[in-house]
């Protein structure tokens, strides 16, 4: 019917009020229907207002008013009434519903979602609810609320809503609900398994919770579903790497850069597999043209200063860490590896700058403390040694290297019992190792020089203050050695007579 049809009933309705006075009530509820359903909400206000002085309790004419204020564009009036008639009639399902619309048609998307969660509480699985509520919540962007919704709309009939189990899917990998996405994803391919789309991306979300077997089993449909699959054959390249298969993720990565050269992240993944197989030179190769398209990549830099340095190309590895530090000061691998270079050429303040540095960005690196350690002490800061080298045993006890390094403090300081302890547990943390055999050799010549003082100590000065070397001889010697200096005395006087009786005789 049209709007002249409804607003001629409307006219009818007014007759029929005049002639049936006990019915005027019942009557003018229907002549304010004939007005709403023909959009004259203006007579529709007079009409329900005219109810209402006769009844001011009247929920349908209440309910019918706020329609007619809602059509005239008269929002926050409208929620004022349904609020009332919630209140006055709890259960009356018309009463949250339009005051769903009334928010929803004020742009209130939010409060709009309330009274119909409380529907939807009263009446669990309502799909007209479920429906009403998720296209709200789209709306809002409320997404957590509408994947609750979602889920319970799939839940209901989950082949009948199977293309929302798709929809459910995206938003779930948008929240960081990967693991849960699958599982819809799942359902969505179970009813659509050719779904190159929906495949890919299952592949993407099991790689992201690093479940490489299912990830290359949907890179694999999506190969196999199309005839030539970019995305699909990086993927499994990529799955094919994280199961160290770098034979076959070679060999499928080289196809694909061969066939696609331009995208970089091919190319990358082509040259991660390739070192990882341990092709350094090929790898070297792939880091070198990738960088010579994106030179401001400080991980491209950083690998193949990695490469340089597995290589012995210690200068290049230098150059490269440095340049990676330029992008990124505070990157905790070049920092180790520039200063552990710099410690190795002797170039103690340049190490010692660069490990401060590292300790700030990790203060608990057990091998930054040990090398700063080391470097002061061959600086001759053996207090500031102390400290780090303590410290890097504190985070990893049992270092063989720190208590060597705390050894050779103490000796050279004169520390004999502390140095023996540190010597001893670097030989029982290192048995048959270098650091092991070094502290042996260190304790074997503390001992040494230990037994030489105190025997040094025991026996009396001589007249000029240093003790004869007979010290060091047993008591036979000795009495050899007097013997001796006898004898030599009697030939000097003798010889000395014979010398006296020549003179006289010349």
């Amino acid at each position: 019917m049209s709007n002249a049809d409804h607003l001629q009933n409307a006219y009818k309705f007014r007759k029929l009020i005049v002639d049936n006075p006990e019915r005027k009530m019942n009557l003018l509820l229907q002549m304010a229907d004939s007005y709403l359903k023909a959009r004259s909400y203006t007579n529709a206000t007079l009409v329900l207002r005219t109810v209402l002085k006769l009844e001011p309790l009247n929920v349908q004419a209440m309910l019918r008013l706020a329609k007619s204020t809602l059509g005239e564009k008269k929002y926050q009036t409208a929620i004022k009434l349904f609020e009332t008639i919630t209140e006055l009639v709890p259960e009356l399902e018309e009463g949250f519903l339009g005051l769903w619309a009334a928010h929803k048609a004020a742009k209130e998307y939010d409060k709009a979602i309330k009274p119909l969660d409380l529907l939807l509480q009263r009446n669990p699985g309502n799909e007209k609810f479920l429906l009403k509520l998720i296209k709200t919540c789209e709306s809002s962007g409320a997404k957590t609320e509408k994947i609750s919704y979602l889920r319970q709309l799939v839940a209901v009939d989950s082949k009948r809503y199977i293309e929302r189990s798709y929809e459910l899917a995206e938003l779930l990998v948008e929240a960081g609900d990967v693991s849960t996405s699958l599982k819809y994803l799942g359902l969505y391919l179970n009813e659509n398994e050719n779904d190159s789309r929906a495949l890919l991306a299952a592949a993407k979300g099991a790689a992201k919770i690093k479940k490489w077997e299912s990830c290359a089993e949907y890179a694999t449909k999506i190969i196999e579903k199309t005839s030539f699959s970019p995305e699909g054959m990086y993927i499994l390249g990529v799955c094919r790497i994280e199961q160290s298969r770098f034979d076959e993720a070679i060999l499928l990565l080289e196809q694909l850069v061969e066939k696609c050269p331009e995208p970089v992240q091919y190319r990358l993944a082509l040259a991660r597999a390739s070192f990882n197989a341990g092709e350094l030179s090929t790898a070297k190769t792939e880091y070198s043209r990738c960088l010579a398209r994106h030179p401001e990549r400080e991980d491209i830099v950083l690998r193949l200063a990695e490469i340089s340095w597995k290589l012995g190309e210690r200068e290049n590895a230098s150059r490269l860490y440095e340049r990676t530090l330029q992008y990124n000061p505070a990157m905790a691998l070049a920092l180790f590896r520039l200063a552990y270079i710099k410690f190795d050429k002797g170039l103690y303040p340049s190490a010692i700058s660069l490990f401060r540095r590292l300790l700030v960005v990790k203060p608990d690196n057990y091998k930054a403390n040990l090398y700063l350690g080391r470097s002061l002490r061959l600086t001759g800061s053996f207090d500031k040694a102390v400290d780090y080298l303590v410290r890097s045993l504190h985070l990893l006890p049992g270092q063989a290297r720190a208590e060597f390094e705390l050894g050779l403090i103490y000796k050279y300081l004169r520390k004999d019992h502390l140095a023996k302890e540190h010597f001893n547990n670097a030989i029982k943390n290192d048995e048959g190792g270098a650091v092991g055999k070094d502290a042996s050799y260190e304790l074997y010549h503390l001992e040494n020089r230990k037994e030489q003082f105190e025997q040094t100590q025991s026996l009396p000065l001589a007249v000029n203050g240093f003790n004869s070397p007979e010290i060091f001889m047993g008591s036979d010697r000795r009495d050899n050695l007097h013997n001796a200096q006898n004898y030599s005395q009697k030939s000097i006087g003798n010889n000395s007579q014979s010398k006296v009786k020549w003179l006289k005789l010349t």
